[in-house]
C-alpha cells in the first residue's frame, strides 16, 4: 500500500493568498454584522478567549516532535484540519440561521445576504483544495 502524503496548505493551485482573502472577507462580514447589531467587533468575550485557546492547542499539537513518525504527525495535522473546518462550517451554519431571524428593514440585508452566500459556498465546497495524494 502506498503511503499517503497530506499537504493541505501547500496544494498546487491553492495559494496561501486565497486563504487570506477568504479570512479577510469573512472578517468584513462579521464586523459589519456585529456593528450593525450594535455590538463592538473589538470586544473579546471570555468564550472567545476559550475558543482561541483551543485553536492554539491544536496548532501546538502539530509541533510535537517526540517519538511520532512523519505519518503520525501528518495524521494529526489532518485531524486538526478536519476539526477546524468542521467547527468553521458549524459556526457559519449557526450564524446563517441567526441572521435569517432578523426582521426586515434592519439595514443589514447586504451583510446577511453575504452570510447566506458564504454558507452555500461552504456547504458545496467541503474542504476545498485540500486533498490527500500518494507519496512517491
Amino acid at each position: 500500500m502506498d503511503a499517503v502524503r497530506l499537504d493541505p496548505w501547500h496544494e498546487p493551485g491553492v495559494p496561501h493568498e486565497e486563504f487570506g482573502r477568504e479570512t479577510d472577507r469573512r472578517r468584513t462580514i462579521l464586523t459589519g454584522l456585529t456593528r450593525g447589531l450594535g455590538g463592538d467587533p473589538d470586544y473579546v468575550s471570555p468564550t472567545a478567549r476559550l475558543a482561541q485557546a483551543k485553536s492554539e492547542a491544536l496548532l501546538q499539537s502539530a509541533l510535537v516532535s517526540g517519538p511520532l513518525t512523519e505519518a503520525e504527525r501528518e495524521a494529526n495535522d489532518l485531524e486538526n484540519l478536519l476539526l477546524a473546518e468542521t467547527n468553521d462550517h458549524a459556526d457559519w451554519e449557526l450564524l446563517g440561521q441567526l441572521v435569517e431571524q432578523l426582521p426586515a428593514g434592519t439595514g443589514l440585508e447586504d451583510v446577511t445576504g453575504r452570510v447566506r452566500g458564504d454558507r452555500r459556498e461552504a456547504g458545496r465546497a467541503g474542504l476545498p483544495g485540500r486533498r490527500c495524494r500518494g507519496a512517491g
